[in-house]
């Protein structure tokens, strides 16, 4: 009788003790990437990632379609990984109302698996068609609303400027309905390691009511001239994400991070939380340990590193830089 009580008590606690790391983190974090390999990477799998978020083109299922990021979306799909898709441009002009429309419903027959949706990538952006445009961009998110019922539609992702949450306020007046869920991509928050009190995360917090997912944040590696490569300060900046986004617990409830590894050996923007070579970085650990799989990706890494196929080099170009206005980014004088 002893016995039996005794391992209840013990079940019990081992129970207890589970929830409360499962619930220490708290929030999704999960990583942003546009490379189909990645979710074949042996040390993407030891961590145990079942969500990304994806840019795709506005008409990828009624245009040109852009092959690799349909091998990604297909490849999501075989690999049961929940996608945040996040539309993006497709050529020099916007769509109206009924093109997107037909873009989406067509994207849905295609991809009925993915129920989850950012209206638009980085609207915000000085000099794009859609920084002064909140009220257009407003109608893909209603369109969204209406046409999946079942669907996660979250406003557009914005980035990190003084400005943003002015666009927020003119988004959330369009569409008649404060509180709704806000994609933000802190970048210069973190990289320019600005004290979270000040930061525009703070700003958009007061900005608005709902949650704010981060759905492009982490170390920047190298952005051309204007952060030269440095892995550490990389590092302290992914590590930077998770103070920053501290500042709500109960709003900032996802956080991705952008992206698994340098796609050349001298990009322009270098993220990457794994080299061109596919060794991870001090940022690689930093995720590992938030997700409480630091030893499952040793042992991944020790795997494949004994192996005798060679790792291929990632062959997907960077996504970014993909407007000058990202400078804005770590320029004191952009707004």
């Amino acid at each position: 009788m002893k016995t039996v009580a005794g391992t209840v008590v013990l079940l019990t606690f081992v129970c207890l003790l589970t929830i409360g790391l499962a619930s220490a983190e708290g929030r999704v974090v999960a990583v942003a990437d546009q490379n189909a390999q990645t979710l074949r990477d042996p040390l993407w799998q030891a961590l145990g990632i079942k969500r990304t978020r994806v840019n795709v083109a506005w008409n990828i299922a009624t245009g040109d379609p852009d092959t690799r990021t349909v091998a990604l979306l297909d490849a999501a799909r075989t690999a049961h990984v929940k996608v945040l898709v996040t539309w993006t441009p497709a050529g020099d002009s916007l769509p109206t109302q009924e093109q997107f429309t037909r873009a989406f419903l067509a994207f849905r027959q295609r991809w009925p698996e993915i129920r989850e949706f950012a209206t638009w990538n980085e609207p915000n952006l000085r000099g794009t068609m859609t920084n002064e445009r909140p009220s257009l961009v407003a109608r893909y998110w209603k369109v969204m609303r209406a046409r999946c019922l079942g669907c996660t539609v979250i406003a557009p992702e914005l980035v990190d400027f003084p400005s943003a949450p002015r666009w927020a306020r003119r988004f959330e007046k369009a569409v008649g309905q404060p509180g709704i869920t806000w994609g933000l991509h802190n970048y210069r928050d973190v990289n320019r390691f600005i004290r979270p009190e000040r930061s525009v995360t703070a700003a958009m917090l007061r900005a608005v009511k709902g949650p704010i997912w981060l759905t492009e944040t982490g170390g920047i590696v190298r952005f051309g001239d204007v952060l030269p490569f440095d892995e550490a300060r990389a590092a302290r900046a992914t590590d930077r994400v998770f103070s920053v986004a501290n500042l709500d617990r109960k709003r900032i409830k996802r956080i991705y991070l952008y992206h698994w590894r340098a796609p050349v050996r001298q990009a322009p923007w270098d993220s990457g939380m794994l080299t061109y070579a596919g060794q991870p970085r001090r940022s690689f650990w930093i995720l590992a340990n938030r997700l409480g799989k630091t030893q499952a990706a040793r042992s991944a890494l020790a795997a494949r590193d004994a192996a005798p196929t060679p790792v291929k080099p990632s062959e997907v170009a960077p996504e970014k830089p993909d407007s000058p206005s990202l400078l804005c980014l770590f320029l004191p004088v952009c707004s």
